[in-house]
């Protein structure tokens, strides 16, 4: 007598530690467990919106639109972006029309996040943010917002720092985006004085002073640098999960045996 229940069951149980093989191995060529971007490229007047290809893969893309300040129902205050390449601590995106190419007091840049959120698990995702030319002396300082209009800087500050914990000028951002429910903006701006005050009154010039400027008005500018998300695990590459469908599909047509035969 031969069993057909048997023949079946091993052959089921075979494919399924075949097609765990081949799962275990899709698995070894995703991708790293972060999403980054440095923004480099050609430096100079990029635009008003410029798109960017994430450095590890899969290849994800991040957009970047440069502001002046808010825009409003009656005008639109997109600016073009600039890519600044200088030493370590001044090289990232700014502004063309920002104060040495940077982004300067009330001015943005905005990063739609569509790709990014479509590509990250559900969960507290962590969030690194370089920001370069952070430089006490003129006073700089950064927010970074979460929003959800195009245009408009956001109110939900999740990140902010200045010159007082940058390292030779390059200061680190930490947040994390929670999946579902994180907003589709992320908004980089510079806060920094806007009037100097370093807490000594100038009795000339009747006024406080900041750094021996005599008073004058400071406008900050800083740079965005990078920015690197941690997924958490790996993300599989497209053909990894065309495989791992084709696995799933080959279990489900395996035949079924009920009834042993003579």
């Amino acid at each position: 007598m031969r069993n057909y229940l048997h023949t079946s069951t091993s052959l089921k149980v075979a494919s399924i530690v075949g097609g765990a093989a081949l799962l275990a191995a899709a698995v070894g060529q995703a991708s790293a467990t972060t999403i980054s971007f440095d923004f480099a490229g050609t430096t100079g007047n990029l635009g008003k919106v410029a798109t960017f290809d994430s450095t590890t893969t899969p290849t994800i893309q991040i957009t970047a639109t440069g502001f002046e300040k808010q825009s409003t129902s009656q005008n639109n205050n997109e600016t073009a972006l600039y890519y600044k390449s200088g030493s370590t601590a001044e090289t990232g995106l700014g502004l063309a029309n920002g104060p040495d190419n940077e982004i300067g007091h009330g001015e943005f840049i905005q990063l739609n996040l569509a790709n990014v959120l479509a590509a990250l698990p559900n969960g507290n995702n962590p969030v690194t943010i370089t920001i370069g030319s952070v430089q006490q002396s003129s006073g700089d300082a950064y927010a970074i917002y979460s929003s959800n209009t195009t245009g408009t800087l956001g109110t939900d500050k999740v990140a902010s720092g200045n010159w007082n914990n940058a390292t030779n000028s390059i200061a680190t951002a930490s947040f994390t985006l929670d999946k579902p429910g994180a907003s589709q903006y992320l908004d980089i701006t510079e806060t920094g004085f806007t009037q100097g005050n370093d807490g000594t009154w100038d009795y000339n010039n009747n006024c406080w002073d900041w750094q021996d400027q005599n008073c004058s008005t400071i406008s900050g500018s800083v740079l965005l640098s990078t920015v690197s998300i941690n997924t958490g695990s790996p993300l599989p590459e497209p053909a990894s999960l065309a495989m791992m469908g084709a696995m799933g599909l080959g279990i489900l047509l395996l035949p079924r045996k009920k009834k042993l035969r003579a």
